[in-house]
């Protein structure tokens, strides 16, 4: 009759474990919804990123007459070559304004997270939210038992599991709601086609 005791406690410790997962799964997602909504508010609602985007789609699909009409004369020194040239560089340009401030998101985001990590980890010090399936590399060890006392290095702090859940939750609120600049007009792809409808997607989904 005495054996049972250890197997309810383990029972009870996987039910604790996954109580605080759970939490902390919920909590991931809506600090990054909270993100998204940050962003919205302080880039993505502004007139000047709206002009930005629109700027961005114009010169886009000019930049695709343009290369169109380059490769028809097939002569690098005609003026529709040159004009591919002047429109490929004023595109990366507005390309690159447009990075800049979504940058400004991911840093205010970066910050959130750092804050929300280290009050998680002097509030749940010395709680395991999760057993790894392996030994973490010892370098890692500070970031991943953190917090915990004895030396079972399979135990995972709640701030690294925090940050292992807002990492997938992040992915996963900005490809619901967020604002994504086609990664074809990041890197300029040389699929017109492609580019423009990307940008015919990206304006659909404002």
């Amino acid at each position: 009759r005495g054996r049972p005791a250890p197997r309810c406690a383990l029972h009870r410790v996987a039910m604790s474990m996954l109580a605080v997962q759970i939490g902390l799964m919920l909590f991931a997602l809506f600090t990054s919804g909270l993100g998204e909504a940050l962003g919205y508010y302080f880039v993505y609602r502004t007139e000047s990123y709206k002009k930005l985007k629109r700027n961005i789609l114009r010169v886009t699909q000019d930049y695709a007459k343009a290369r169109r009409d380059a490769a028809a004369a097939n002569d690098e020194k005609s003026k529709a070559a040159k004009n591919e040239k002047r429109l490929q560089k004023e595109l990366r340009l507005l390309s690159g304004s447009l990075l800049q401030m979504r940058t400004r998101v991911m840093m205010l985001f970066s910050v959130t997270m750092i804050g929300l990590v280290w009050a998680l980890n002097s509030a749940c010090a010395g709680i395991v939210a999760a057993k790894l399936p392996f030994e973490p590399f010892a370098i890692l060890h500070p970031l991943t038992h953190r917090g915990l006392a004895g030396e079972d290095y399979t135990d995972c702090s709640v701030a690294f599991f925090f940050m292992l859940c807002s990492g997938a939750a992040r992915a996963f609120t900005s490809k619901i709601w967020g604002e994504k600049l086609p990664r074809e007009v990041e890197t300029l792809g040389s699929n017109i086609a492609e580019i423009q409808e990307s940008l015919k997607a990206f304006e659909e989904r404002m």
